[in-house]
């Protein structure tokens, strides 16, 4: 039988949490982490948000495509299978969203993957509320560093 999946809860004291965090990592590899500060409702409204933007017509998507100086943007099906001759094109359909990068910052011109995010006009509030995602994830994972360092 598999061994449980560690748990980790960020709202015990560090003293609680080492112990655990350093044998997951050791023998497992991963760990389930609760006690976080990414709240249940702003999970909610991005999926929510998620949803209504994906729903939208293709041709109002197609109009926020990523572009070959700009990869950022909507992702249409198939894009990743261009050549679809004799099989299926891929069923994967995105949003390609990163660190905002200025359009005149050096890495946009030494690479394509970097420049500014496309954020879709509708629906309305995705852009705060997936900038408010990032932020908390951005203090787990930097709490969770800090544990790490510790071990």
């Amino acid at each position: 039988m598999p061994a449980p999946i560690p748990i980790i809860d960020l709202a015990d004291h560090e003293e609680q949490i080492l112990p655990t965090l350093e044998r997951a990592l050791c023998d497992i590899g991963f760990v389930l982490v609760t006690g976080h500060d990414v709240p249940a409702e702003l999970v909610r409204n991005l999926r929510q948000h998620l949803n209504d933007y994906f729903d939208r017509p293709l041709s109002e998507k197609m109009a926020e495509r990523i572009t070959p100086d700009n990869y950022r943007g909507y992702i249409p099906l198939g894009f990743f299978s261009p050549n679809t001759e004799g099989v299926k094109p891929d069923q994967y359909e995105g949003y390609k969203l990163h660190a905002e990068v200025a359009a005149d910052d050096p890495l946009c011109t030494a690479c394509d993957l970097y420049g500014p995010n496309r954020w879709p006009d509708e629906p309305a509030g995705l852009r705060e509320t997936t900038e408010a995602f990032w932020q908390a994830c951005e203090a787990t994972g930097q709490r969770l560093l800090g544990l790490i360092a510790q071990i």
